[in-house]
């Protein structure tokens, strides 16, 4: 049986996305730091142009957490945006010559050790 402060706990969970927009080096910095110390981070991203910071726990938490983290608050979109790759950055031509278009393009995957060549053509 949960105690009733924890049940509290739980119906004051928020979750709210935050974004700032930095260089890539600066991006990179700010995620390294934010892993080092305990913030209710769910996750980051940086998608070239903003890093995007996701907190998730008790309103307390993620309200500290929000004023150490800095920037304004972002459209929770992004992440789903980000999982279903439909964001800009997967639209265009990236390293490597990988391709990710709506319209089922070539897409080039790198492979393991298996491979003789290292490269695979798969239907995106």
């Amino acid at each position: 049986m949960l105690a009733p402060e924890t049940l509290e706990q739980i119906a004051a969970a928020v979750e709210i996305s935050l974004r700032q927009e930095v260089e890539a080096a600066r991006a990179i910095e700010l995620m390294n730091a934010w892993a080092c110390k305990p913030l209710p981070l769910s996750a980051a991203a940086y998608d070239g142009v903003a890093v995007y910071a996701r907190l998730a726990g008790s309103a307390v938490s993620v309200a500290s957490a929000c004023v150490e983290i800095g920037g304004h608050e972002a459209d929770s979109q992004f992440w789903e945006d980000l999982r279903e790759q439909r964001l800009p950055y997967f639209l265009v031509s990236g390293p490597c010559g990988a391709y990710r278009h709506p319209r089922r393009q070539l897409l080039w995957r790198l492979q393991g050790s298996g491979s003789s060549t290292g490269v695979a053509h798969t239907a995106g």
